[in-house]
């Protein structure tokens, strides 16, 4: 398997990120080509297709904007801290795009709806920039999907605590034109995930719950995992 090349922003180059890149941590040599970037040099755009990114949540827009169709096949990650945990997921996150064939962008916010609408705007300029999604009808279930979702997760599923993280990875899958969008909150309070199913939902808990009406309507596909919610939306 060819070396998946691995880019940090500069911009996380104070996290202690040398003891997960050594030998002992989640990365190896022989798997990843790890690197030092800024988000400003022009040469950026040269680099290969298989490659991940990692960057300050404050730079996605300006990535994505730049660099358009060059990081259709790279797995992008936007977070505001570093963890073994969260690079031992983008790496398998990386690895399954490449052998699919496909490129995603991976979102880690805290439990804030700033945040969240960043994210979200994000999300859509990736889509338009990266993969060609123009269809306002496309992007709106998008949009409306997403903030359902994401409301859920910081009222409920983190229970309103900031510090709570929520990870979002965005996934478009180019021949069926089809986007796959994985969401996992830390649970600490209610799992909504039953409440997500297509089927049972108690009557007494739908004024509660607006938005699986709308996700079951709009999402060709919902499937569950504890607190992780994977949703297909045909585009």
């Amino acid at each position: 398997m060819e070396k998946i090349k691995l880019c940090i922003s500069n911009s996380l180059k104070k996290m202690p990120l040398q003891k997960l890149l050594s030998n002992d941590g989640v990365m190896r040599p022989d798997i990843l080509d790890v690197q030092f970037i800024s988000i400003e040099n022009k040469e950026f755009t040269h680099y290969p297709v298989n490659h991940i990114i990692i960057v300050g949540d404050t730079e996605c827009k300006k990535l994505v904007t730049d660099n358009r169709e060059n990081l259709a096949l790279a797995h992008i990650v936007c977070t505001h801290t570093v963890t073994q945990l969260l690079l031992a997921q983008v790496i398998e996150n990386a690895v399954r795009s490449h052998r699919n064939g496909t490129g995603s962008l991976q979102y880690r916010i805290a439990s804030s709806f700033s945040e969240s609408e960043t994210m979200l705007s994000n999300i859509l300029t990736y889509l338009r920039s990266c993969h060609g999604v123009n269809g306002e009808n496309a992007l709106f279930r998008i949009s409306l999907i997403l903030r359902e979702i994401i409301a859920n997760s910081i009222l409920h599923g983190n229970g309103g605590i900031r510090e709570k993280h929520i990870d979002c990875v965005v996934t478009l899958n180019p021949e069926t034109r089809s986007l796959w969008i994985k969401i996992q909150d830390e649970g600490c309070q209610t799992n909504l995930g039953q409440y997500y199913e297509r089927s049972g939902i108690d009557l007494e808990l739908r004024d509660h719950f607006h938005g699986i009406d709308i996700i079951n309507n709009f999402c060709s596909s919902v499937a569950l995992d504890g607190n992780n919610l994977k949703i297909s939306i045909p585009l």
